[in-house]
């Protein structure tokens, strides 16, 4: 026994002896600052060629440049679009918002961003890649004040920011993605430091931190780190009760996270009240009109399950985490014979998903130390909390597939049927995976310097099961094809021309992930042994995770010039056509026949009535599902006087303009407001149903949702309205009634914010034809305005502001409490 602890602590000198790289001092500082450098290595071409990303979802918030400026020349807060499905709240909806400077600590750390982000001359690029670097040093942080070593520390942060779906976010334009997700280490920082003492600096840091990613505003990951959250103090909770434990520690350091998380969302009221408002009436929080069974047999608020689970992760496409193209690939660039040796890029997923854009691979090297992190910790209880987050999440991810905790979760959870594409959840898969890697990595270390022979014994056999199963397939080469076929027939995604293809993507990534599984236990094993000293074998790690990681994460990226992004917005003929016409008028782009989900028009200031976005209006939903944007009806009431197509259809009006695109004006258009002769009460499938069939003319008969109970008369020949104001959020008409006429307004119907007046006095705006405004004009010549005036984000934005001061304030006292403190010691307390 004498003989054993002495050969550890020989170990243990030597060990401390070979990690000695640098001063332990500047270690800390040096592993972060590694962390940035990879990044920069990573996209180089970003930082050093200028160049950029290219999406749907890169070019749709920059579609509203123009709209934000307007609103600074109008000298407004931008609350109101009047420029995508014919008109929606644009900050309630998430869609776009101006700048909040009342909310001091958000806009002083968005500044600081900012500035970093033009300092590096890439803007566009740069200010994503600092919050990865940002989130990668938190997940360093968070490992090291759970006692993981440094280099374990900086492998895990590493692994979590390079995992495929997670640095994709970049690529494709979700940025709110990692703006949120990166304060996730944070949060967790400041709850343990709060469960060791309590701290008034600790508690102001974890109420910005949260504050923060509330302001990140991906709710969805939001809702998935308040979900984590709550798995901890409930894993927590079992335990403790399990162990006979004193739950008074644990009861007061929830009790904090809950009074950090009100003032967090007081500091954002302005924006979240709005939100909660704005969702009762959104797609993401009423049921639609029209319902499947799997519809109707939801309680309550919330999406369609069908909608919610289309994008459900499946147990089968586990094999991805594994081999990363078992499900064919995302995004890629291809050269070969199906493209005549042409670079083309090309999508070939085959799984159940209508579609991805890259696979859920974090490494199979990550994966490996996980699993030898847990193993070797099991009695961790942090450890054991991220296998049980692990288990919860992947069953979770699974969505209608293995629909056993999902339903649950979905019928009964409180918001959790607001959001849709189950797989999502799996960013906590992939952020926990890397953490328990650390664990792994420590416990090689740990394991060397207790010359643990059975560890290093398990890992040589590890080793040569791989290399086996690496020999095995390189030999049964022809049978794995047969297998692979008959995957990719069950599928009925892909032609039999691609298969091949497919097959050798797939092959070669299993000989790859095989052969990384083979170097990994010979490196830990070399290591184990003596035969590779430390910095030697952790340095082989990286590289090997490295190799990993980015010869996958490369796949789907594609730069463009910054050229290339301008030229989204480059006015195209059809648009200047079009913006001649001076009066007030609405557009819709179709390709195929079918309307585009795109912003751009939004751009040139043209109201669109379509457009991307996934949080519409119910009312306006519940329009297209029944009535059809494109049924010409629905065309003519919504004021649509051109459609921009790819092809003419007379249905759809008479060409005007060809060019790079057909320009087709709709003769029928409504005007944007216009008297009608009558009023029927009628339910709203009724009327939505009506304007489908065609059954009633629109410009003479409007169908209410409630009987204003007097009589309308039709308008005289004198009847009249004209426009004499028309901005973002505001309208005026002069109008002259011939009677108690009823005046219909091609205006989206939203009963929280818009204000009517006749003459100055209130009026009541009824809804019109279900998706509509419309507004009772009593006789005679009249002065009717419309303003866009929330209550809920005038009564949020004071609030935040009252709640941003005193958080400065508690920040500066806390800092000047500090200060005398340390003012106050003695020069032997200072020593």
């Amino acid at each position: 026994m004498a003989q054993k602890d002495k050969r550890q602590r020989l170990n243990k000198a030597s060990i401390a002896q070979e990690k000695s790289l640098l001063p332990e001092r500047y270690e800390t500082p040096f592993f972060i600052i590694l962390i940035l450098v990879l990044l920069v290595v990573f996209f180089n071409k970003a930082f050093f060629e200028g160049k950029v990303f290219v999406s749907p979802d890169v070019i749709s918030p920059m579609s509203f440049q123009t709209y934000l400026q307007e609103a600074s020349n109008e000298h407004i807060f931008p609350l109101w679009i009047p420029y995508v499905f014919s008109g929606m709240p644009s900050f309630a909806s998430l869609m776009i918002a101006g700048t909040r400077a009342y909310d001091l600590t958000n806009y002083l750390f968005g500044e600081i961003i900012r500035t970093l982000s033009i300092a590096t001359g890439n803007i566009d690029v740069a200010w994503a890649v600092l919050f990865y670097f940002f989130f990668g040093t938190g997940v360093f942080v968070l490992l090291r004040r759970l006692g993981i070593g440094k280099f374990a520390a900086f492998f895990a942060a590493t692994a979590t920011v390079f995992t495929m779906n997670i640095i994709i976010w970049i690529m494709v334009g979700h940025g709110t993605k990692i703006i949120t997700i990166s304060f996730f280490p944070y949060i967790f920082i400041f709850i343990i430091e709060l469960s060791k003492k309590f701290r008034w600096s600790y508690f102001i840091a974890l109420i910005i931190a949260i504050h923060l990613m509330l302001e990140g505003s991906h709710v969805q990951m939001i809702y998935y780190t308040l979900l984590t959250l709550g798995l901890y103090y409930l894993y927590n909770f079992v335990v403790s009760l399990f162990k006979k434990e004193n739950l008074r520690s644990l009861t007061r350091n929830a009790a904090i996270l809950i009074a950090a998380g009100v003032i967090a969302f007081a500091m954002s009221s302005d924006k979240y009240m709005s939100i909660l408002e704005y969702s009762k009436y959104s797609i993401r929080g009423s049921q639609p009109i029209v319902q499947t069974s799997n519809e109707a047999a939801q309680s309550g608020a919330g999406l369609s399950y069908d909608y919610a689970t289309s994008w459900s992760f499946s147990p089968g496409e586990l094999t991805t985490f594994f081999v990363p193209s078992f499900y064919g690939f995302g995004d890629y660039t291809y050269n070969g014979p199906l493209s005549s040796n042409q670079d083309v890029r090309v999508n070939t997923y085959f799984g159940q998903m209508p579609f991805t854009v890259a696979p859920e691979y974090m490494g199979v090297i990550t994966i490996i130390l996980a699993i030898i992190g847990f193993v070797a910790n099991r009695k961790n209880r942090f450890v054991q909390f991220s296998l049980f987050t692990i288990i919860v999440t992947l069953l979770l991810s699974f969505g209608n597939t293995f629909s056993v905790l999902f339903d649950l979760m979905f019928y009964h959870f409180p918001y959790f049927n607001r959001f849709r594409s189950p797989s999502m959840i799996l960013v906590l898969v992939q952020i926990f995976i890397p953490i328990l890697a650390a664990y792994g990595i420590d416990s090689m270390i740990k394991a060397r310097e207790n010359a643990d022979k059975q560890f290093a014994r398990r890992i040589f056999i590890s080793g040569s099961v791989f290399a086996g199963l690496l020999l095995l397939s390189l030999t049964l080469n022809g049978s794995i094809k047969d297998f692979y076929y008959g995957i990719i027939d069950s599928s009925r995604k892909v032609s039999q021309q691609a298969y091949p293809i497919l097959f050798d993507n797939m092959v070669s990534d299993l000989y790859v992930s095989l052969l990384i599984c083979t170097a990994t236990c010979g490196i830990i094993y070399l290591y184990l042994t003596g035969k590779l000293k430390t910095v030697t074998a952790l340095g082989a790690l990286t590289l090997v995770l490295l190799v990993d990681l980015w010869r996958v994460d490369a796949k789907p990226m594609e730069y463009s010039d910054k050229a290339g992004l301008e030229q989204q917005f480059t006015k195209p003929d059809f648009v200047s056509f079009i913006q001649r016409d001076t009066t007030l008028y609405r557009v819709i782009q179709f390709h195929n026949f079918q309307p585009e989900y795109s912003n751009t028009l939004a751009y040139f200031q043209l109201q669109n009535a379509y457009g991307y976005t996934g949080a519409k209006l119910r009312n306006y939903q519940d329009m297209m599902d029944v009535a059809g944007i494109t049924n010409p009806n629905v065309l003519r009431l919504l004021g649509v006087k051109y459609v921009i197509s790819d092809k003419p259809d007379s249905l759809l009006g008479r060409i005007v303009f060809h060019g790079s695109q057909f320009v087709l004006q709709n003769d029928n258009a409504l005007p944007r407001a216009f008297f009608v002769n009558n009023c029927k009460v009628a339910s709203a499938l009724t009327t939505l149903q009506s304007l489908r069939d065609g059954t009633f003319d629109p410009s003479k008969t409007v169908y209410l949702q409630t009987d204003p109970h007097i009589q309308i008369d039709a308008p005289g020949t004198d009847a009249r309205v004209r426009f004499s104001d028309y901005e973002l959020q505001s309208m005026a008409m002069q109008v002259n009634a011939t009677g108690n006429n009823f005046l219909v307004l091609s205006e989206i119907y939203y009963p929280k914010g818009w204000e009517a007046t006749i003459d100055g006095e209130p009026a009541e705006i009824y809804q019109s034809d279900y998706f509509l405004r419309g507004i009772l004009i009593p006789r005679g010549n009249h002065t009717v305005s419309l303003v866009f005036h929330p209550t809920i984000y005038y009564a949020g934005r004071s609030v935040s502001l009252v709640t941003n001061i005193v958080l400065v304030l508690g920040l500066v006292g806390t800092g000047f409490t500090l200060l005398l403190r340390k003012r106050k010691k003695t020069p032997a307390e200072a020593r």
